[in-house]
């Protein structure tokens, strides 16, 4: 609804703490709708549903709602009330751990009890109802929303409805969990598959109607019999309370169903109700009754924990009143038009003598309350006995608008019920009720989702220098950043290079078409790899006269780096062409003296003689250089010569 989420809940728990007098009121006429004596004196007893105050509240503020201090505070205030009853009048069916509400079979001494109670609120019968009776999909453009990878994957949705065919080839292996809650009339048994009131886990769901197994479809179906379903991946959490008419006894029912899953069921993320009572009710009904108090109640409890609540507007053709709870201002209330131009159409006892898409159906209510029109007429499903089904109504329209609220929570579950219903309410696509003339927004699910904003992934680099230099000017850490919706992106870094040796903090910003942007960080680090480069020269380079002395050599070597301004000279060896001890050199031994390898050791003694009868000696020197980075470089060498004679 078209309210604010905190102005609500601050009045549904001034609701739930009022009254508190220290003494018995005289009763009020506005506490007991008179269908309730009426009822009494036909029948003797009648069931009705009873609303309740619970004082503690009032100091626990709007963010209590589900939590275990309100839970307490409700079972206190309950037990209270039901305590003060005599024997015989009043035989309990439900109470419930969130929702301060109790139904049962009253008698007229117990009404007059619980009148002459201040915390009694409301007294009402527990009115009954009904489920609301493919180019929907891509009316509401679901099909471009999974065309971008999103099917309702990590998402549960509780459909509240006539349960589903659980063996169905579309839907089984989306479901979840099974309960139900189905009263039958006043002396007969119960509508749940046990032929109880209520039932628990599996085959607790099984539908007999078919209502519910098409509306799950619309949501789940995976496509194999019925066509795919808006969210095929999303979880479900069937919650059987029609029967086999496709009707439910009772509110109290729904309230059991919804209270189930605010105790019971924290992962389910949305609930979809496509039913409503009976009555119709102007606006917003959160305190008209005892049925819609606790409605609001229960579904304002599952907002404030984050689950929003799909309901149909129903199908009376009223363009002043929806039942309930769509009724309900936290509900988000869906009606109805046709997918396309299926010719004349009559449904729901009302006739359109001609049908297009966007036309709102004669059988959709609306008025100021309603928050959203989707496709709904007709809509092929999922059907019982693993078949097929088509059906018309606003209980259609509602679980395709969850369908698309599904996708929207997959993309981002950080989503609030409030930002979900933006979302979907800022559809560019107006359609106007004739009935009343209003302009509701029809589910557009592409619009909804937006523009899905890029997504940077980055990752540490490491890059050499480039040649000659001591940085690397271009060094991307972008790791596969991507666009969702598959733009072409920008890429920035900063700074943007070049690098210096050594780590550099970036940040890799990341912009789509559409100017959204993302961020990430990471380092880059340049390595030094380049060599040192060296030149040797030794002198002197001749060794004359062979007189068999030691003679000093010094090298000159010019060494240079990229990065480091003073490599590390190193001496690898000084080695002779010739032995020591070679025959006709004299017998003279130690021919290199004074030569310290490793070091950068530039002087050193060579023996001035060479073999007899040789062609001459060679002495060789060799150096490298090292940089700070622990480069080497390749070896360099220069020789001196002792020739065989002068001038040779």
């Amino acid at each position: 609804m078209r309210s604010s989420l905190a102005t609500l809940l601050v009045v549904s728990l001034a609701l739930l703490a009022a009254p508190v007098q220290g003494r018995a009121q005289e009763p009020s006429p506005g506490v007991v709708d008179p269908a309730v004596r009426e009822t009494l004196a036909a029948q003797g007893t009648a069931r009705v549903l009873i609303a309740f105050a619970v004082p503690a509240l009032a100091r626990l503020g709007p963010e209590a709602l589900g939590t275990e201090p309100a839970r307490a505070a409700i079972g206190a205030a309950c037990e209270g009330l039901v305590a003060g009853f005599e024997p015989g009048e009043f035989t309990l069916r439900h109470r419930y751990g969130s929702v301060n509400a109790l139904a049962g079979d009253l008698s007229a001494a117990g009404l007059e009890r619980l009148l002459a109670d201040p915390g009694v609120l409301r007294v009402d019968l527990d009115e009954g109802g009904t489920g609301q009776l493919a180019e929907a999909v891509p009316l509401a453009t679901l099909d471009e929303v999974q065309a971008l990878g999103l099917s309702g994957v990590g998402v549960t949705v509780a459909v509240i409805d006539s349960g589903l065919d659980t063996d169905h080839p579309d839907l089984g292996d989306d479901l979840v969990a099974e309960q139900c809650f189905c009263s039958g009339p006043a002396g007969s048994t119960g509508c749940c598959p046990n032929g109880a009131d209520s039932q628990s886990g599996a085959g607790a769901a099984e539908d007999d109607h078919g209502h519910g197994t098409n509306v799950t479809g619309i949501i789940t179906s995976r496509g194999t019999v019925a066509p795919l379903g808006g969210a095929p991946d999303a979880g479900i959490v069937a919650v059987k309370v029609l029967d086999n008419n496709n009707a439910f006894c009772c509110v109290s029912d729904v309230v059991a169903a919804l209270d189930w899953i605010i105790q019971n069921r924290p992962d389910v993320d949305l609930v979809n109700m496509s039913l409503g009572t009976s009555a119709l009710f102007g606006g917003t009904c959160d305190n008209a009754n005892a049925n819609t108090m606790a409605l609001a109640t229960a579904i304002d409890t599952l907002r404030t924990h984050g689950v929003p609540v799909f309901v149909s507007a129903g199908n009376d053709g009223s363009g002043t009143q929806m039942t309930a709870p769509a009724c309900v201002a936290n509900a988000i209330a869906v009606g109805a038009v046709w997918d396309s131009n299926v010719g004349s159409q009559t449904a729901d006892g009302c006739t359109d003598a001609t049908t297009a898409a966007d036309q709102v159906t004669c059988f959709s209510n609306s008025d100021a309350a309603t928050d959203l029109f989707a496709p709904g007429a007709p809509m092929l499903s999922t059907g019982l006995s693993g078949g097929t089904s088509t059906f018309y109504g606003t209980s259609q329209a509602s679980p395709l608008a969850a369908a698309c609220a599904a996708l929207l929570l997959e993309d981002n579950p950080a989503l609030t019920p409030d930002a979900i219903e933006t979302a979907l309410e800022s559809s560019p696509t107006l359609v106007t009720d004739a009935t009343n003339g209003l302009a509701f927004p029809r589910l557009d699910c592409r619009a909804a989702l937006g523009n899905r904003p890029p997504v940077a992934r980055c990752n540490d680099v490491s890059v050499p220098t480039d040649p000659g230099l001591c940085s690397a000017a271009v060094a991307s850490v972008d790791d596969g950043s991507s666009d969702p919706e598959g733009g072409a992106l920008t890429l920035a870094q900063v700074p943007p290079g070049p690098y210096g040796l050594g780590p550099t903090p970036v940040v890799l910003t990341v912009t789509d078409p559409e100017g959204a942007t993302d961020h990430c960080t990471a380092t880059v680090s340049v390595i030094d790899s380049e060599l040192p480069t060296l030149a040797v020269s030794l002198a002197p380079d001749v060794l004359w006269p062979p007189n068999h002395k030691l003679r000093t050599v010094r090298a000159t070597v010019a060494a240079s780096d990229n990065c480091d301004p003073s490599p590390q000279l190193r001496l690898l060896s000084v080695v002779s062409s010739e032995p020591d001890d070679a025959i006709g050199d004299g017998h003279t031994t130690g021919d290199i003296q004074g030569a310290s390898l490793g070091t950068d050791d530039r002087e050193f003694q060579l023996r001035a003689e060479r073999r007899g009868g040789g062609s001459g000696r060679v002495y060789t020197a060799t150096y490298a250089a090292g940089d700070a980075s622990g480069n080497l470089s390749a070896s360099q060498s220069d020789t001196v010569s002792v020739p065989k004679s002068q001038g040779h």
